[in-house]
C-alpha cells in the first residue's frame, strides 16, 4: 500500500519500459507489483484500470519467452491481479490465459512452470466468462498434457487437478473433458497419490463435478471410481475436505 501511495508503482512500470531487455528487472518489477496486488481489490483495480501493467507483462512474456523462470513469475503476477476479483478477470483474463497456455506449451518439461500456470488457470477459471474462454482455448488439453508429462510429480498433479476441478463445474463442458480423457487422468492421479491429501481433495471434488453429467458418469463407472473414492476416504479419515467431497461423490455415484 505504501508503494502505491508514494507512486512507486509508476516508477516500476516505467522501469519495465526502459529496460525491456533485462529479464532481471522485468522479474523484480513483476514480483513487487504482484505482491502488493494480491487479494487487494483497490490496488488491483488501480493497477489494471489506471496503468498499462497487463500490456507490459504480456509484452515481457513475449520478449522473454525463452526463460521459464520469468514466465513463472509473470503467471504469478497475472494471477495475483485477479485473485478474488472477477471484475479484473473480465478485463484481461482471456489475453492472460492465452499467454499462460503459450508458456505451458513452450516449456512443457518445466515442472515449476506447469505448477504455476495450472494454479493461475484455476484462479482465472473461477470467472464463468473466462472459464468458457478457456474451453475455447483447449486449456483442458494443455492441462492433461502437463499431467501426462509430469506423471511422477505430485505438485503438478495437484494443481492440474485444481484447474480441472474448476473447469468441470461448467456442466456443458464435461463432454469435452471426457473426450480429452480427463476422467482417466483424474482417476490415475488419485490412485497414484492416494496418500496425498491435496490430490485427494481436488480429485474427489473433480469426480463429484464430472458425475453431474451422464457422459462423465459412464466413463467414471467404467474406470471403477467407486474403489478410488473408497480408498481416498479410508486413507484420509481425519480430512474434513476429503470426507466432504469424497462422500458427496460416492453418494452421487450410488444414486445412479
Amino acid at each position: 500500500k505504501q508503494l502505491m501511495k508514494e507512486g512507486m508503482h509508476i516508477r516500476l512500470l516505467r522501469a519495465m519500459s526502459m529496460f525491456q531487455g533485462s529479464k532481471k528487472i522485468q522479474t523484480q518489477v513483476c514480483t513487487a507489483l504482484g505482491n502488493v496486488a494480491f487479494d487487494n481489490h483497490k490496488i488491483q483495480s488501480e493497477l489494471v484500470e489506471s496503468t498499462d501493467i497487463v500490456e507490459k507483462i504480456l509484452r515481457a512474456m513475449e520478449a522473454h519467452g525463452h526463460s521459464a523462470a520469468f514466465l513463472e513469475t509473470a503467471c504469478h503476477t497475472l494471477q495475483n491481479l485477479v485473485h478474488n476479483n472477477h471484475k479484473m478477470s473480465n478485463l484481461f483474463g482471456d489475453r492472460a490465459c492465452a499467454a499462460i497456455l503459450r508458456s505451458m506449451k513452450k516449456h512443457e518439461e518445466r515442472e515449476r512452470l506447469q505448477v504455476r500456470a495450472c494454479w493461475a488457470l484455476d484462479t482465472f477459471a473461477l470467472n464463468k466468462n473466462i472459464c468458457s474462454a478457456l474451453y475455447n482455448m483447449d486449456a483442458h488439453v494443455r492441462i492433461v498434457r502437463a499431467m501426462k508429462i509430469h506423471e511422477d510429480k505430485e505438485t503438478v498433479q495437484r494443481y492440474a487437478l485444481g484447474a480441472l476441478e474448476v473447469l468441470s463445474r461448467k456442466k456443458d463442458g464435461i463432454q469435452l473433458l471426457v473426450d480429452s480423457r480427463v476422467c482417466e487422468f483424474v482417476v490415475h492421479a488419485m490412485e497414484k497419490y492416494y496418500q496425498s491429501e491435496p490430490v485427494q481433495i481436488q480429485g474427489c471434488w473433480a469426480v463429484y463435478n464430472l458425475l453431474q453429467d451422464s457422459n462423465g458418469r459412464s466413463r467414471l463407472v467404467y474406470l471403477d471410481v467407486h474403489s478410488v473414492l473408497s480408498l481416498s476416504l479410508s486413507s484420509h479419515k481425519d480430512s474434513l475436505q476429503v470426507k466432504k467431497w469424497g462422500k458427496l461423490a460416492l453418494a452421487t455415484l450410488l444414486d445412479l
